[in-house]
């Protein structure tokens, strides 16, 4: 049954990321090529979604090795995908910081209200929400004694937060472009389907 549930959560991720990719792609504009040096928004959050593409890849493969350390001992597997979550945690900072610091993301001015971008916004929250809850299902599917509970609650808290977060951003003034509804609280990974 949590099987389903998790394929479901899944798929539900995965249309969320590609409805984003296609607000942000309706939304862009054409650049010529003496502008490139100028700041461009829609360039500079398609290389920020690459970047939080590829701090999510480093998140999966340390699940993947820390899953397969579990099977062994628990213990050791917990403390591998701490140690590797860390690293994947400091290098997305720091790719984030280098982001910033380009020419097309340094934009001194204060964002516009856009509800493209404010839409696209919010539905990577919503899906960052749908990966963390799949990924607490899966660990929990493969050992009971995974403290599912409350990582599901922390899974929760934090898109709670980033939520409230984009929501009051300047670039959410007029709302967003599309209703992105807000997720219920979880219950529980034992009483979820």
């Amino acid at each position: 049954m949590a099987t389903r549930s998790i394929m479901k959560a899944r798929r539900t991720a995965r249309r969320v990321l590609i409805a984003a990719a296609a607000i942000i792609g309706c939304s862009s504009v054409t650049v010529s090529a003496d502008t490139t040096s100028r700041v461009d928004p829609m360039r500079c959050e398609a290389l920020k979604l690459k970047c939080d593409s590829r701090y999510h890849m480093c998140l999966s493969r340390c699940d993947s090795i820390a899953d397969r350390r579990a099977i062994a001992s628990p213990e050791v597997g917990e403390e591998v995908r701490a140690t590797c979550s860390n690293g994947c945690e400091i290098r997305h900072r720091n790719a984030e910081l280098r982001l910033e610091q380009r020419p097309v993301c340094n934009d001194p001015a204060p964002a516009e209200p856009n509800p493209q971008a404010c839409a696209s916004k919010l539905l990577w929250v919503k899906a960052n929400y749908m990966r963390c809850m799949a990924n607490c299902h899966a660990r929990f599917d493969q050992r009971p004694e995974f403290d599912c509970d409350s990582r599901v609650s922390e899974c929760y808290d934090v898109y709670h937060a980033e939520t409230d977060a984009m929501n009051a951003d300047p670039i959410c003034g007029n709302g967003p472009a599309e209703t992105v509804p807000m997720e219920e609280a979880p219950e529980s990974c034992g009483g979820t389907d």
